[in-house]
């Protein structure tokens, strides 16, 4: 949405690259827009403004995301291990949908941080680095490990990557290539392994190979629509 207002509205005197809060928007436009919209550029062509001057603001809606808190989610795992080609076959496709919903669109929106939380390009870059954990869990089940290798629950790989500074492309690839060597590995194990339990670490309940897989691909969904909402 773009906003067009005339600077006689506007504080007089107006550095260059100041920042409005939406606080400063109730009084000029007459209209609250608090909680509806977040300022993400504010461009002025001189130093400071003129009464004949006008200041261009891009706004950016920021719905509510509808998409359930992944730590709040809460999983039932009572499907038959038959399910499993079902399952591989579901995250073997993951990275198709990822690059057909990604591929093509504006830089601009692929970064954008809406509230400060993650951008869209960032959501597709947490999803390459959690590869190495899922593959890390299929060990534990060849290895018979007492409990599942635990999650950083604050994601700080994530945070620390700056993923919007990166290639898209070159996440994409990574993506790809990470998760046809997580199938790999699962496709070489025992089918007698796909029914073993674990205690997954943060949920406290045991969780069959199979369930694990399931864990995955309930994780890439999480993502994909996150990205949805945000593109």
């Amino acid at each position: 949405m773009l906003l067009v207002i005339a600077n006689s509205h506007m504080p007089k005197k107006t550095p260059r690259a100041t920042s409005f809060t939406v606080t400063d928007f109730d009084s000029v436009l007459g209209v609250s827009l608090r909680g509806l919209y977040t300022v993400t550029r504010f461009n002025l062509s001189s130093g400071y403004l003129n009464d004949s001057r006008f200041v261009s603001l891009r706004l950016m809606e920021i719905p509510m995301s509808e998409v359930p808190v992944w730590f709040e989610r809460r999983f039932e795992f009572s499907f038959p291990v038959e399910l499993m080609p079902n399952l591989l076959a579901r995250l073997r496709g993951t990275p198709a949908r990822l690059e057909e919903v990604l591929l093509g669109c504006e830089r601009e929106i692929l970064i954008a941080k809406p509230e400060g939380k993650w951008s869209a390009q960032e959501h597709a870059g947490h999803l390459v680095d959690l590869e190495p954990l899922w593959l890390a869990r299929v060990e534990d089940y060849v290895a018979g490990s007492s409990e599942l290798t635990a999650a950083d629950l604050r994601n700080r790989k994530t945070d620390d990557a700056n993923h919007n500074a990166r290639v898209l492309g070159k996440i994409l690839r990574e993506f790809r290539t990470a998760r046809w060597q997580l199938l790999a590995r699962v496709e070489e194990l025992d089918a007698s392994l796909f029914a073993r339990t674990i205690p997954h670490p943060r949920l406290k309940t045991p969780m069959r190979l199979v369930d694990h897989l399931f864990f995955v691909a309930e994780h890439d969904d999480h993502h994909l629509a996150r990205i949805d909402e945000l593109i």
